[in-house]
């Protein structure tokens, strides 16, 4: 066996992260890995790659390994939000060629990576969330360069909407990349003018501001089995 990994009474396990650092041993003390001693000091494989398609190349370094488990913790650098996609890409792979994983499937990553989509899910379970208007930015812009379109209704029912809206609002991207880009307006006739600025070149949520701490909680398990971690902040 080498350093890389740990054994159980029937399993090689790696833990493979997304980058080196420090991952914290709470995850041990889980139910489902109660009686696994895990050394967070050396039980980590780190991929920095500049690959467009880096996911085939992650996956033949670790079936080389032969694990029968991975788990995917995905660490802190840039661009955050995107590490938990690559992962469950690299799942995906894993699976098909029968490794057990512990990782988020690509959808449910989706679904946290789109703040919309996150948004309307959230609705959807009946937590509660603060007020938001999406725009379509194809159908904002659809009037432009287009001499048959005289009136653009959609733009119309978008300020009709964010009329409606407390303020002041957090405009930011429907996509991840940890806050970049977000912008916090005081006013419609502010989000009016960011809106028809050279600023809105893709998709985005205006949602209502909620002033305070801004704090996050950790989540782990499967479905009838989740270990929720204490708030911590940002």
């Amino acid at each position: 066996m080498g350093k890389d990994c740990i054994t159980t009474s029937s399993a090689q396990i790696y833990f493979c992260v997304s980058t080196s650092g420090h991952v914290s041993p709470r995850l041990s003390q889980t139910k489902s890995f109660k009686n696994v001693s895990v050394n967070f000091s050396t039980l980590k494989l780190t991929f920095k790659t500049d690959k467009q398609n880096p996911k085939k190349e992650i996956t033949q370094i670790i079936l080389s390994y032969q694990p029968d488990l991975v788990l995917s913790a995905s660490y802190w650098i840039q661009p955050f939000d995107w590490l938990p996609l690559q992962d469950a890409l690299v799942a995906e792979l894993l699976k098909k060629k029968g490794i057990q994983t512990v990782c988020h499937d690509s959808k449910t990553v989706l679904t946290c990576f789109n703040k919309s989509k996150t948004h309307n899910f959230l609705i959807s379970q009946g937590l509660p969330a603060p007020k938001q208007v999406y725009i379509h930015h194809e159908l904002y812009v659809s009037h432009k360069n287009r001499r048959e379109i005289l009136h653009n209704p959609y733009k119309e029912f978008i300020f009709s909407q964010l009329e409606t809206l407390q303020y002041p609002v957090v405009v930011k991207d429907t996509v991840g990349f940890s806050s970049y880009g977000t912008e916090v307006l005081q006013n419609a006739h502010q989000v009016k003018t960011y809106l028809d600025s050279k600023r809105n070149n893709f998709d985005r949520v205006v949602e209502e501001y909620i002033p305070g701490i801004q704090m996050g909680v950790e989540i782990h398990g499967e479905p009838g089995n989740y270990v929720v971690f204490p708030p911590f902040l940002f």
